[in-house]
């Protein structure tokens, strides 16, 4: 059985990507999320997350190539195996943030920050709410400080 609030999370994340496109109608938002898990099948449980994500982001990409003014990325906090590092994240967005500059809109998809900070099985404590606020304010003054004035630039966590 599915977890009540990670459906939840998924359809507000499903209505925050695909805005343009579901008008913030959660009927709407219910289609493309089961458009999406029905390419799925059926994973095992500790994998359901990461798959969603991952396939919501393949379709993402495939949306934003046919939109030459805008540039979407992803940035999946995850891929070094361990916590959330302020100095790995930092090179690794600089690097991002810098491809997406010339852009007049630009969208940037994190991933996976909550269990870098807190992994799944562990309580968050207010030193890690404070952490995870910390980071996700990181996030925002790179993003902030290396793209231009003109820029609309979304971030979205997930």
């Amino acid at each position: 059985m599915k977890h009540a609030g990670e459906e939840a999370a998924k359809l507000h994340f499903i209505n925050s990507l695909f805005a343009e496109l579901t008008g913030h109608d959660l009927y709407l938002a219910k289609q493309v999320k089961a458009a999406i898990d029905s390419t799925l099948g059926d994973p095992p449980p500790h994998l359901q997350s990461e798959l969603f994500t991952q396939a919501a982001v393949q379709l993402l990409q495939k949306h934003f190539r046919r939109r030459p003014q805008h540039r979407f990325s992803h940035w999946d906090c995850s891929t070094h195996g361990y916590g959330f590092s302020p100095l790995w994240a930092r090179q690794e967005l600089i690097g991002i943030l810098k491809q997406m500059a010339p852009y007049p809109q630009s969208t940037l998809l994190v991933t996976n920050l909550r269990p870098c900070i807190c992994p799944p099985g562990k309580r968050w404590t207010r030193p890690l709410r404070h952490e995870y606020a910390e980071a996700v304010t990181l996030i925002q003054e790179l993003a902030r400080n290396w793209s231009t004035r003109r820029a609309n630039m979304t971030l979205l966590f997930f």
